[in-house]
Formats: C-alpha cells, structure tokens, sequence
C-alpha cells in the first residue's frame, strides 16, 4: 500500500529596521530523507531548493510566504508479507528541515536554518 503527501513551509520575514528595505528575495532548501520498500540501506538524503521574491518591506512589516512542495511516500506490505532478504517492511519519507537565506539586491542579509545543525550542510 502506498500513500503521498505534499508538505511546503510557510516563511514569516519581518523589517526589524526603522527603513524601507527593497529588491528583497528568499532561496531556500528542504532537505528530507527517503526511504526505498523492500531496501535494505539507509534513507537517501534528498534536497529541494528554490527561490521567492518578497519585494519590499516597510520599517517593522512582515511578510508570509510559501515554498514550493515536496512529496513524502509512505509505503507498506500488506500484513503477513516480507522481504526474504530483510529489506524493510515500512518506508516512509521524512522532512530534515528548513535553510532559508534573505537576499537584498542579490547581497546576503539574513538566514536561518529549522534545525540550526542543517548550516552544516552544503548549501548547493
């Protein structure tokens, strides 16, 4: 049995500066992991990167946007089949996390990463 499901994120950016801030643009990159039915190996890293434009933002003003999605499976036997080599029984995908970096005028202003261990990462 095989089920999919779609996750994106929802970004919040905020002007914590008294002006106006403007030619602002967010890359991001969704990082999760897949897992293969009847595998015996490790989840795969995967990565999903993207770029929004916010505009501008006056003193204080936050901003809402979304990235794009990413497809999680979820995949099982049906009850009393295996693998005889082992491979797994159950896969299911898994979000890693968030690295978002805020660009103003193609100059690097901000970034945040959800979990803060995913700077470690490669960026590309």
């Amino acid at each position: 049995m095989r089920a999919k499901e779609r996750w994106s994120y929802d970004v919040t950016i905020e002007n914590k500066t008294f002006k106006d801030l403007s030619g602002l643009e967010m890359k991001y990159v969704i990082f999760f992991k897949h897992e293969k039915l009847g595998a015996r190996d490790a989840a795969t890293p995967r990565r999903q990167s993207g770029r929004l434009t916010i505009g501008s933002l006056k003193p204080h003003e936050k901003k809402s946007v979304t990235t794009s999605s990413v497809e999680l499976d979820n995949a099982h036997l049906a009850p009393n089949y295996y693998y005889s080599d082992g491979g797994r029984q159950k896969a299911q995908d898994t979000l890693g996390g968030l690295w978002v970096r805020v660009y103003q005028n193609g100059q690097q202003l901000g970034e945040y990463a959800n979990p803060s261990t995913l700077t470690r990462e490669r960026w590309e």
